[in-house]
């Protein structure tokens, strides 16, 4: 009787054939409940999918803490949580999922639909969530907003350190022809270029130094994860 009981347990993970949706914050119609569990998604042929929404929680920690034992209490899941009370959404992926919907993935996913849910459109807002978590379990591609930013951003920035060098070249090229110029400041200008090279080697010496040193991202142990406010 017991082994009959576990052996039940286990085939509910593998079982479930459609989205389970836990409307307990009551965003969502009778029809939109039974469109988004009709879904035909390629995720369900490696896991269990699981919408969840709720007024629980007062902290996004607390919602991300959820998700992610939620999503690990199965062998291979995609948790979609939604807290109506801290306004926000966090995806988290366990097991084979987790494979294609990682950190990056999810964060991206959430960025995508988090003004559907500012909108209180709660419906098309779930239903991108899993399209686009079910085309990268089909080997496809979404948009991620924040790492175009990020890149923009970086390239920006080595863009005005480049200028910044030129320039620092311009003016040293201008002062040693100034003290040329000058019979009287050659020894100075002399001075200038140990120091100048000086400078350079420190600059090398702490580069080297600092870049040992780096943080590392988020999405450790058996779940990855990453959420919005809205």
């Amino acid at each position: 009787m017991i082994i009959s009981c576990c052996l039940n347990l286990n085939a509910l993970d593998v079982a479930r054939s459609s989205v389970t949706v836990y409307d307990n914050a009551g965003i969502l119609s009778y029809d939109e409940i039974s469109s988004i569990e009709s879904m035909d998604l390629n995720l369900l042929n490696h896991g269990v999918v699981l919408v969840e929404t709720m007024n629980n929680y007062s902290s996004e920690s607390s919602v991300e803490s959820f998700a992610h034992s939620t999503a690990e209490s199965y062998s291979s899941a995609l948790v979609l949580v939604i807290d109506m009370n801290c306004r926000y959404v966090y995806m988290s992926a366990s097991g084979k999922i987790k494979s294609y919907v990682g950190n990056e993935e999810c964060y991206a996913i959430t960025d995508n639909i988090y003004k559907y849910l500012s909108n209180g459109n709660y419906y098309e807002g779930i239903r991108e969530a899993l399209s686009e978590a079910d085309t990268l379990s089909k080997g496809g591609h979404i948009k991620k907003p924040m790492k175009m930013v990020c890149t923009l951003f970086v390239s920006i920035f080595l863009s005005a350190v480049f200028v910044m060098l030129w320039l620092f070249g311009r003016i040293s090229v201008k002062v040693r022809d100034l003290t040329d110029k000058r019979g009287s400041l050659i020894s100075s200008n002399q001075d200038y270029r140990t120091w100048d090279m000086r400078f350079i080697k420190s600059r090398k010496v702490t580069h080297s130094s600092s870049s040992g040193s780096g943080g590392s991202g988020g999405g450790g142990g058996h779940s990855s994860g990453g959420g919005h406010s809205f």
